[in-house]
């Protein structure tokens, strides 16, 4: 009886894992956080990121595609687009008389990304160059590195 447990409940983390619709995890890299994702599909998600930034917080919402990348299974390169919205300080960070400011633009996204298969574990290597609306520049250096545990 012991054997038929251990064999059912083998067989249901097989499935579920199969299943996996979300990934939460870090990013590093020029843009540090946290990032969450939701696969509506294979080839489809949305990631939500929350990063410090100069003083303030930003989170970006992206709508990401996904290709398979050669002949190795959870190996896929994507691309997207989305906005961030956030506060920055101007001034010195710890002077009350700082200014709190708004973030605003949008972003684009393109990356190589490996979900494991055996292991509830994703990676993902991208580049995330952001054009600010408010204030106006353009951050075309934007490279990170993310570990997710997905569930």
């Amino acid at each position: 009886m012991k054997q038929v447990f251990v064999l059912l409940f083998f067989i249901m983390g097989i499935s579920l894992h199969a299943q996996d619709k979300h990934a939460l995890g870090i990013r590093g890299g020029f843009n540090n956080g946290l990032t969450y994702r939701n696969y509506a599909s294979s080839s489809k998600a949305y990631e939500f990121i929350l990063s410090p930034r100069w003083g303030g917080w930003s989170i970006t919402g992206l709508i990401e595609y996904y290709n398979p990348l050669g002949n190795e299974p959870g190996l896929t390169w994507f691309y997207g687009f989305g906005a961030h919205l956030g506060t920055y300080r101007t001034g010195k960070p710890n002077v009350p008389a700082a200014n709190d400011n708004l973030l605003l633009g949008v972003d684009g996204i393109i990356g190589i990304d490996y979900k494991f298969q055996k292991l509830p574990l994703n990676i993902s290597l991208d580049a995330k160059p952001e054009f600010n609306i408010v204030p106006t520049f353009l951050d075309l250096i934007n490279f990170n590195l993310s570990f997710r545990f997905t569930f």
